[in-house]
């Protein structure tokens, strides 16, 4: 759980450095009673304060655990220290069957219940000097790739969903279930868990729909694309992803490319038009 932990000891250090008052986190009775309620058997270690949210830090089971809740005692998620057998199975085989199985090593394992929305499971992996963090669905779709101890965890804390876009996924994506709501310069994106695929839908600010992009395997990309990028300057170039956008226009294919040295982005119409 050194992802997570690491933020949780930095916290407190800064805290120590300017408080001298054990006691200087106050914590509504709201929201140890809600605590208490879902974990009694827990060994509280502490409380932190973190942009308007109260995170226990305790102990469970012999493991870490760290606990967010509002100022209303409202629970968001927990994040948890695992073990590789403790990974649903469908998370171990998309691992395993990951370019990520070969060459680099499991350094550590989170689970991050949350409410109403998917359960993230972290595998965290090194290879010489590099570490990632790889954030996996219950059901084994990879939603992000991070370096590791990137970022601010409370991107993961569950936000509302607006009516209207809960009504339009409920509309075009039966069956899906909700990973991340992402509000941005006044976009909405909200990244779902639709077929074995993550999907981030997004929206205007007034919630009108805009576009759909989802990151495919090469064996999804129409023939004419792959032979547009066949007859390209790029063609010897290595494919590191491939998304593909759809938007009232129709579909265009992005892809990443390295030949090592140089990383480039080039975007294909489903017709096989290199879009300048």
């Amino acid at each position: 759980m050194k992802r997570f932990y690491t933020f949780a000891l930095c916290l407190l250090a800064l805290m120590t450095a300017c408080n001298d008052d054990d006691d200087s986190v106050k914590v509504p009775e709201a929201v140890t009673t809600s605590f208490d309620t879902m974990y009694p058997s827990a060994r509280l270690d502490g409380w932190l304060a973190w942009r308007g949210f109260m995170v226990a830090d305790f102990e469970l089971n012999g493991a870490d655990h760290q606990a967010w809740y509002d100022k209303s005692g409202r629970w968001y998620m927990t994040d948890s220290e695992i073990d590789y057998r403790s990974l649903p199975a469908a998370v171990r085989t998309a691992y395993q069957n990951s370019a990520y199985s070969s060459g680099w090593e499991i350094d550590d394992m989170e689970e991050l219940a949350r409410a109403e929305m998917d359960t993230i499971y972290i595998i965290e992996i090194w290879q010489l000097r590099s570490q990632l963090d790889l954030y996996y669905t219950s059901n084994g779709v990879l939603v992000d790739t991070e370096p590791y101890g990137y970022g601010d965890p409370t991107i993961w804390v569950p936000a509302a969903v607006p009516s209207a876009v809960k009504g339009y996924l409920d509309s075009n994506y039966a069956g899906y279930s909700m990973i991340q709501i992402v509000v941005d310069s006044g976009m909405t994106a909200a990244i779902i868990n639709y077929n074995q695929s993550a999907l981030s839908v997004q929206f205007d600010s007034t919630y009108k729909w805009l576009r759909t992009v989802e990151t495919i395997s090469e064996s999804e990309v129409p023939e004419p694309v792959m032979s547009a990028l066949a007859g390209s300057e790029y063609s010897a170039y290595i494919i590191r992803a491939i998304s593909r956008t759809t938007d009232s226009t129709g579909e265009t294919y992005t892809f990443a490319l390295t030949n090592g040295t140089r990383n480039v982005t080039l975007r294909i119409s489903a017709e096989g038009s290199i879009i300048k």
